[in-house]
């Protein structure tokens, strides 16, 4: 094994989990059951001492895994008509120039930092990184402290379909726009804006009922429910979990109430895994999502990639 491969692949996968570069190779069609970190930068170092993946696929993938691992997403749409030239306008206005490639987040910047914009055809995809604070108990010195926490901010737009999402890590107790603990209504809306801004349009929630009543009810799923969540006629909220690895809905119980008034069941929020064997060879596993119709919002695992919350979004917007 060539040693400065071996380092060079140590000193980029230095923050990334195990199961999201697991889940990004198998994704390359690669064969990957390492379980620990060392055992995951070796195969790694392999795969590309021989020539199977490059450094810069490798960069890609882990910039995939940055700007989608642990993300809550809030879904959108907007009516305005809009071109690449009139975004371009808008992005130079705030000092943004457009870039051919996606790069990394800047770490614990001073301030919100654009790390890069692209426009691609009608895909405007944008990247922020900010600094939020996290209070923690220094026993030894008597005192609280707070530990800087980056934190990663994605917005993904389609002019011709007229969608957008942003992505947003989970904020911290303080965040750059707001004094005030645990105020994290001011961070998402920081960026709404700040979009709304850049496409020149407003933002107005997605409704996202249909496609969780898709999800549910459709036969075959493209899901496995693990945990239902319906609300009932009389506004009644049952609960109720599956057991390990099964679906909520063989469960006889479940079907009894089903049939008795299911026809009747409003759906708001529901978690479920989204089922490999559903995707056309899109996903190497079973992939964690909570939809929240509510707040019109998607939440994945943190060791999510940029190709599985693609795939979760692509199909909530299919069965809008």
């Amino acid at each position: 094994m060539d040693k400065k491969i071996l380092s060079q692949v140590e000193n980029i996968l230095e923050d990334v989990s195990v199961a999201s570069v697991r889940s990004w190779i198998k994704g390359k069609g690669k064969k990957f059951s390492a379980g620990t970190r060392e055992r995951m930068i070796a195969r790694v170092a392999k795969l590309i001492d021989k020539g199977e993946i490059t450094f810069a696929e490798l960069e890609d993938g882990i910039i995939g895994i940055e700007e989608a691992g642990g993300k809550y997403t809030l879904l959108y749409g907007f009516k305005e008509d809009r071109t690449p030239a009139q975004v371009t306008t808008e992005l130079s206005k705030l000092g943004i120039a457009a870039a051919p490639n996606r790069v990394r987040a800047k770490t614990t910047p001073s301030k919100p930092t654009v790390a890069y914009a692209t426009l691609n055809g009608n895909i405007l995809r944008v990247k922020w990184s900010e600094t939020h604070e996290q209070p923690s108990m220094d026993f030894e010195e008597d005192k609280i402290v707070y530990i800087p926490v980056t934190k990663v901010v994605v917005l993904v737009a389609s002019l011709k379909s007229k969608q957008v999402e942003i992505r947003f890590d989970r904020p911290e107790k303080f965040s750059p726009h707001s004094g005030v603990p645990g105020a994290k209504n001011a961070y998402f809306d920081y960026y709404q804006k700040l979009a709304e801004t850049i496409l020149g349009v407003k933002l107005v929630k997605s409704e996202l009922q249909n496609a969780l009543k898709h999800l549910v009810e459709d036969n075959p799923s493209l899901v496995r429910l693990h945990r239902d969540g319906h609300k009932n006629k009389r506004n009644s909220t049952f609960n109720s979990t599956a057991g390990k690895g099964a679906d909520i809905r063989e469960d006889e119980d479940f079907q009894a109430m089903r049939a008795k008034g299911g026809k009747t069941w409003a759906y708001e929020e529901h978690s479920f895994y989204w089922r490999p064997e559903m995707s056309k060879g899109v996903l190497e596993r079973q992939v964690f999502s909570n939809v929240d119709a509510l707040s019109s919002s998607l939440r994945v695992d943190a060791d999510c990639w940029d190709a599985e919350i693609d795939y979760a979004v692509q199909k909530i917007r299919e069965l809008q």
